[in-house]
């Protein structure tokens, strides 16, 4: 599953046009407050690649690895914020990186 999933983020940022389709035709099905134009989907891909929002993890070599001082920093500002958590919760803890395909990259 998550090598798919790594080969979906890769495939929707750069050929956006089915997904952002099926996302458009969607919202409009709902008939809700919500609107979303085929522009507006895509300036939202194209601000994901500007902001880097979805892309390689921090060691430029595969999309959808997690990265354990980002995690670890996070942690570090609830605890520092007062959160409650697990005593002695680290980033390792969290997560794993056993699943994902190395080979799958922007």
């Amino acid at each position: 599953f998550v090598p798919i999933v790594q080969q979906a983020i890769i495939d929707s940022a750069t050929n956006p046009a089915r997904a952002n389709a099926i996302i458009v035709d969607t919202v409009e099905q709902f008939d809700s407050f919500w609107v979303y134009t085929p522009e507006l989907a895509d300036w939202s891909v194209q601000q994901q690649i500007d902001l880097g929002l979805v892309g390689n993890g921090g060691d430029d070599v595969v999309v959808g690895n997690m990265d354990a001082s980002r995690i670890q920093a996070i942690i570090d500002a609830q605890l520092a914020a007062g959160i409650e958590l697990v005593d002695g919760l680290t980033a390792e803890d969290t997560f794993t990186n056993e699943f994902i395909d190395e080979s799958i990259g922007f």
